[in-house]
């Protein structure tokens, strides 16, 4: 595509992976990945590797948000005995008596398990699944029958569609759209979430374009028109500087 279309800038972006797999998109690329976790951004990890040509592009700073900062304004409603609500996930485990693991036992059947981590910071990477990230109101461990033993939205809840908007620093209500005249399910709205690039990552690596494209002249930054920015990108954000003087 890059050698087809010949971009001024590109930006490639895929998931950590095999030394040898990486080292043959970097070739391909022509230039080494910048590996950036969304964790520095936001209230969950999402380590990634963006292959790009922009300029002076690097990790941003670590804006130290927490958890507690995602909480949907209707979390209490789910919670009113104020319990902590820590982090987990429910998945399938082949259990013995014991109620150790035995995942290749074929006389085992699956039972749905809560996993509840210890470490309460930041969410794990947001899938498209919604009972891979989910609040527990119980202490670390594993527990079997998560779906028979406890109650959904006492013991434990799902992620807000506006918590997972927030984990990838989407507006609030961003995921929320009509179809047919039908709301779109939280569930829906969660997969759309975990198949997004973090915004506020985006942001930062694009930002480097405008850098690059300005010089401070010691009050302001001012546009540089020796940059090698196209001349449209350079209307484009001459335009847009008027506009904020205006406001």
């Amino acid at each position: 595509i890059i050698n087809h279309f010949n971009p001024k800038y590109f930006l490639l972006e895929n998931v950590g992976m095999r030394q040898d797999w990486e080292d043959i998109i970097t070739t391909h690329m022509g230039v080494e990945p910048i590996k950036i976790d969304s964790a520095l951004v936001s209230a969950a990890h999402r380590r990634r590797n963006y292959w790009t040509n922009i300029p002076g592009v690097c990790a941003p700073s670590d804006k130290n948000i927490n958890l507690s900062s995602i909480f949907s304004p209707y979390a209490a409603r789910f919670n009113p005995q104020g319990v902590s609500w820590n982090i987990g996930n429910i998945v399938g485990r082949k259990l013995n008596a014991q109620g150790k693991r035995e995942d290749y036992n074929k006389n085992l059947k699956y039972t749905q398990c809560f996993q509840v981590r210890t470490e309460n910071k930041k969410f794990n990477c947001l899938t498209t699944v919604q009972k891979d990230t989910v609040f527990i109101a119980l202490d670390p461990g594993r527990y079997p029958d998560a779906f028979t033993k406890y109650t959904k939205d006492v013991d434990w809840r799902y992620l807000s569609a506006e918590e997972a908007e927030k984990l990838m620093t989407l507006p609030p209500g961003y995921t929320s759209i009509t179809i047919n005249k039908k709301n779109i399910s939280d569930s829906a709205r969660h997969k759309m979430c975990g198949n997004a690039w973090t915004v506020d990552v985006i942001s930062h690596i694009f930002d480097s374009i405008l850098t690059s494209a300005h010089t401070w002249d010691g009050n302001k930054w001012v546009l540089n028109t020796n940059s090698d920015l196209g001349d449209e990108f350079k209307e484009f954000i001459k335009s847009r500087e008027k506009k904020k003087l205006k406001r």
